[in-house]
């Protein structure tokens, strides 16, 4: 994975063409070396094939959904950081999410938010995304998964 002073490798997974457009170019401009795809199979593959720093999926990807990606993601690749995005507040993803090992976050967010939020270290993020909650739009407490949290350590 990541070295000091390489490149971030970033997999994208969206059905959103806008989103995977936007998402890739504002990654690209800060020198990460991303990858896209457009569905859940692609997505797979391109896990399977090589390991990445980052992946960052849809939660509605047609008919599997991002939080099964994050899954196999953080099966392949344990120290995957992993962003599930959604559109609404669903807590029972949010909670799968948690499960995976995945932040979830929902959007609308600018691509430029995205990358500056996955280019803070994992304590920053989940600290304070709840200080800093313009990062992502209108995130609010309920919406984002700010640490993970274990089978034995939940209330």
């Amino acid at each position: 994975m990541m070295g000091s002073g390489q490149a971030r490798r970033v997999l994208i997974v969206s059905c959103d063409r806008v989103l995977l457009q936007d998402a890739v170019a504002a990654f690209e401009r800060l020198g990460d070396d991303v990858r896209s795809a457009d569905s859940y199979q692609d997505g797979r593959l391109r896990l399977r094939a090589q390991p990445f720093d980052w992946l960052v999926a849809d939660v509605q990807l047609r008919d599997f959904n991002g939080i099964q990606l994050a899954w196999l993601a953080r099966h392949l690749w344990p120290q995957i950081e992993v962003a599930v995005l959604a559109r609404t507040v669903d807590l029972v993803w949010q909670r799968e999410a948690e499960h995976a090992g995945a932040e979830y976050l929902t959007v609308p967010a600018s691509a430029e938010a995205l990358v500056e939020y996955t280019r803070r270290p994992a304590a920053l993020r989940r600290t304070s995304l709840y200080a800093d909650a313009a990062i992502l739009g209108s995130l609010s407490r309920r919406t984002c998964v700010t640490e993970r949290i274990g089978p034995a350590s939940r209330n």
